[in-house]
């Protein structure tokens, strides 16, 4: 049995993980985004090119799945990154009412520089870190985070 002082120290740190986890998104994911496509691209956006350049190709379900929409507003949602040439929409070749997307230069490039500010920053935030710290850190939440999981699977109805 836990005690209330451990629940305690669990429910602290819970909140500084989340903490963590929102100051991390927001210097590592948000402001890199905002600098480099000066506002033009948001972060579903983002998470839309990040999918299709990781698979060289998506069709619109694909795309709806990824977003967690529906396929006409996942089409909407390409047509808006076609307009500004950030994806190609072109005609499958095994179905042709089917439409296939991919990157163009331009978000080629966009992404590239992403990943550079994104870099860039791991590089500042991180460097006061010994590699052990890093290793030891990343050993640890990969247990909390194994050991979550498999609690809630043991939730689930069978």
């Amino acid at each position: 049995m836990v005690s209330a002082i451990e629940v305690a120290l669990i429910r602290d740190f819970l909140g500084s993980a989340a903490g963590f986890a929102a100051a991390a998104g927001k210097v590592l994911e948000c402001e890199p985004l905002r600098q480099v496509s000066r506002g033009r691209v948001t972060r579903s956006q983002l998470r839309l090119l990040e999918h299709v350049a990781a698979a060289g190709g998506r069709t619109i379900g694909d795309a709806a799945a990824v977003l967690g929409v529906s396929n006409p507003a996942a089409s909407k949602a390409i047509d808006k990154l076609v307009r500004r040439r950030l994806l190609r929409r072109a005609d499958a070749e095994s179905d042709r009412r089917a439409s296939v997307v991919t990157l163009t230069d331009t978000s080629r490039r966009l992404l590239a520089a992403l990943e550079e500010a994104r870099t860039r920053r791991i590089e500042e935030i991180f460097l006061s870190f010994s590699t052990e710290d890093l290793r030891r850190t990343a050993g640890f939440l990969r247990r909390l985070a194994n050991s979550i999981t498999n609690h809630s699977a043991e939730l689930q109805p069978r």
